[in-house]
């Protein structure tokens, strides 16, 4: 591999996005702590409508989402690579409750699939996400390679894709 080939980031995506989900929180356009605006849990009867974004963040929200890359049938394997490639958010969204929000901690990337929606959401569609990471994320960070993975619904599928360079990814940022 040349210095310049760009690398997929697999999980390490999670903490670009929280990253971006905190500049997003910042300047008011999320309430980490206001129930999730995900359309499928909409509804009177849904337990998911008390799940919160910190919950979601903190991977806390109690969905059943197995995280199993062995198993072709696992909530993982079909959000990514099976039918629910092309809108991750809504195929993660689909995970019915497995214990009561804020009461277990489980690693997920529906989770994060489903804040990175939320936020395309905030941002006003994918092609302001697209601007907001490049230009309010990646380019402050000085990640010039950086390139975020959307699926065809406009969604960044941060659990998983970003592409860049070694050197990119190990940048740091020091206050000055």
């Amino acid at each position: 591999l040349s210095a310049d080939a760009r690398l997929q980031s697999w999980s390490v995506a999670k903490s670009l996005l929280h990253a971006a989900l905190g500049i997003a929180v910042g300047e008011g356009k999320l309430d980490p702590d206001a129930p999730a605006p995900v359309p499928e849990w909409q509804d009177a009867n849904d337990p998911r409508r008390a799940i919160t974004l910190r919950q979601l963040a903190q991977m806390t929200d109690g969905l059943s989402f197995r995280e199993n890359y062995g198993d072709t049938g696992s909530e993982v394997m079909q959000m990514l690579f099976g039918a629910g490639r092309g809108d991750v958010g809504a195929s993660a969204a689909r995970a019915p409750l497995a214990h009561a929000p804020g009461s277990e901690w489980s690693y997920s990337s529906g989770s994060a699939n489903i804040l990175s929606r939320i936020l395309r959401d905030a941002l006003g569609g994918r092609e302001a996400y697209a601007a907001f990471v490049r230009d309010r994320l990646f380019k402050p960070l000085g990640m010039t390679s950086a390139v975020a993975e959307f699926d065809a619904s406009g969604t960044w599928i941060g659990s998983s894709y970003v592409h860049a360079t070694a050197r990119d990814y190990a940048k740091k940022r020091v206050a000055s």
